[in-house]
């Protein structure tokens, strides 16, 4: 019988060091995917949070009275509250006879995740209403 000097195969040690290879390539990859959903979801929380300070302006004004003070309210999309702020805006060496019959408010609008607090939206005007 003739030996073999050459080899038909990888050893054991190679096999090893190529599956350790891809459990590292397959961790990285992972956890992008997992850092990449959380971008993704923040993003739309967000997304949301703008679409309703946004709603709910446009209606500061029609069906909620222009009235100095404050207001706070949950939208009926769970976990989104929301606080208004009306005043009347101060213009610094302005004439109040400029606006004739006209009174200019600052309305303010916070939107916040009641699950996320910290990721608030918040939202300005102007806003001209009769006297």
């Amino acid at each position: 019988m003739k030996s073999r000097h050459g080899q038909d195969g990888f050893s054991l040690l190679e096999v090893l060091v190529a599956f350790a290879i891809l459990a590292l390539s397959l961790g990285v990859l992972l956890q992008s995917m997992i850092g990449s959903r959380r971008g993704l979801a923040a993003a739309e929380q967000r997304l949301t949070s703008i679409s309703l300070a946004e709603t709910l302006l446009e209606r500061v004004g029609a069906d909620i009275p222009l009235r100095t003070g404050n207001t706070k309210g949950n939208f009926e999309l769970e976990p989104y509250r929301w606080t208004l702020s009306v005043q009347e805006a101060n213009f610094n060496n302005s004439d109040p006879r400029q606006f004739g019959d006209l009174v200019a408010y600052d309305v303010a609008v916070s939107v916040f995740n009641a699950e996320h607090p910290s990721q608030s939206v918040d939202v300005k005007t102007i806003r001209l209403d009769t006297k």
